[in-house]
């Protein structure tokens, strides 16, 4: 590897075409080469390859509730997994693949739905919200973060309706009743500016960042 690459680095996050990339900013001089994704595991981070898993660094995105939802809230739920709610979760993330149907919600059913948790999913559920507040003005929907220990914790709690978390349930989580839906997916992309690396395997990422690979 070319000392400059991971000599002197920090780790940003952006998202394009569905993909989040963490990107190694290398020290370098000025006449490195642009910076590129390198495969893994000779997988590239396309969003093909996060829908049918080869490619290996992605997560899950999902909402959870204490048991399973009912009335207004299964149909909010529903509607963040329809074509429109999609339609909003894939301009960042990777929507997900089998999409539900929904009805309106019950004007005389829990019209305020409270929701918090990951910060990751929090613009996007707030757009999800915003559109399902203008469809059905009847209905209110708050988002607030906290991250996604929080939002379970919450909604565990009854201080949310529903929880946001960019990762699984933890087995502690589900042993409490909570109840996920997986909303879309987030894949990682791994970047460096100098040339000369095409393809690293996860283990080459875990010995960089855990500092085995310092050349």
């Amino acid at each position: 590897m070319n000392n400059r690459i991971i000599a002197l680095f920090a780790v940003i996050v952006i998202a394009v075409a569905g993909v989040s990339i963490v990107a190694f900013m290398s020290n370098g001089d000025d006449n490195d080469n642009d910076a590129y994704a390198v495969s893994l595991n000779g997988v590239e981070a396309t969003e093909s390859n996060v829908r049918d898993n080869s490619y290996l660094i992605k997560r899950n995105l999902i909402v959870c509730t204490n048991g399973e939802a009912t009335g207004n809230v299964a149909e909010f739920l529903n509607y963040v997994t329809s074509a429109d709610g999609q339609k909003i979760v894939g301009k960042e993330f990777i929507s997900i693949d089998k999409m539900t149907d929904y009805k309106d919600p019950d004007k005389d059913g829990k019209t305020m739905i409270a929701i918090s948790g990951s910060t990751t999913i929090m613009d996007t559920m707030t757009r999800i919200a915003e559109g399902y507040m203008a469809k059905y003005p009847y209905m209110k929907v708050s988002i607030t973060g906290g991250g996604s220990g929080q939002g379970a914790s919450n909604t565990i709690n009854g201080v949310s309706d529903i929880g946001m978390c960019s990762r699984d349930l933890k087995a502690s989580e589900a042993e409490k009743g909570l109840i996920p839906t997986i909303i879309g997916k987030d894949g990682v992309a791994v970047i460096v500016n100098g040339t000369g690396v095409k393809d690293l395997t996860i283990e080459q990422v875990a010995k960089i960042y855990d500092g085995t690979y310092t050349n």
